[in-house]
């Protein structure tokens, strides 16, 4: 499985030859619009924070390439499409990356799927087939952190659960 670094914001997130004077709206002698926030961090709230001279649109929030709604947070003026959440590619119920000519990227939380998953998580989503692949794939931290749990139980590390007071009864 391939993992993708995750965005984040050292200030600008490429050089360019200008002075930071704070948020707002800027440019550069290539075209490239951009909105930054007071950490000099790509930052829109209610659209593109940064559109090249050629037209592509994307979108961030506070240096991370974000966008809510289920919508795309690239735009190429090609037609590809991208969507990221929390500076990853992730998207549940679809690629993440579809590129104009019609090639599929799946990514979910950073991590590409490869051909059987992605088959799987296709079956999972549109037949109700093959659910703890698919519970695995979007909750693996959470199942991760249980097993890590468990393991450290198996070994004496971890405390015993104490057992849960019976609530009171309510009258009727």
């Amino acid at each position: 499985m391939v993992k993708q670094p995750k965005d984040s914001c050292d200030g600008v997130l490429y050089d360019m030859d200008f002075r930071f004077r704070g948020a707002g709206i800027y440019g550069d002698h290539f075209y490239n619009q951009f909105f930054l926030d007071a950490d000099g961090c790509f930052h829109m709230d209610d659209g593109p924070a940064f559109i090249d001279g050629e037209g592509n649109r994307l979108w961030f929030t506070h240096g991370l390439r974000n966008r809510k709604g289920g919508l795309p947070a690239y735009e190429g003026k090609n037609g590809d499409r991208a969507w990221y959440e929390d500076g990853v590619f992730h998207r549940e119920g679809g690629p993440a990356i579809v590129y104009a000519e019609g090639n599929e990227e799946w990514w979910i939380k950073g991590s590409k799927l490869e051909e059987a998953e992605i088959k799987g998580y296709k079956e999972w989503l549109t037949l109700g087939k093959g659910t703890a692949f698919g519970h695995y794939l979007l909750h693996k931290e959470m199942i991760e952190n249980i097993e890590g749990i468990v393991a450290e139980f198996e070994k004496g590390l971890a405390k015993p659960l104490k057992p849960m007071k019976p609530l009171p009864s309510f009258p009727r």
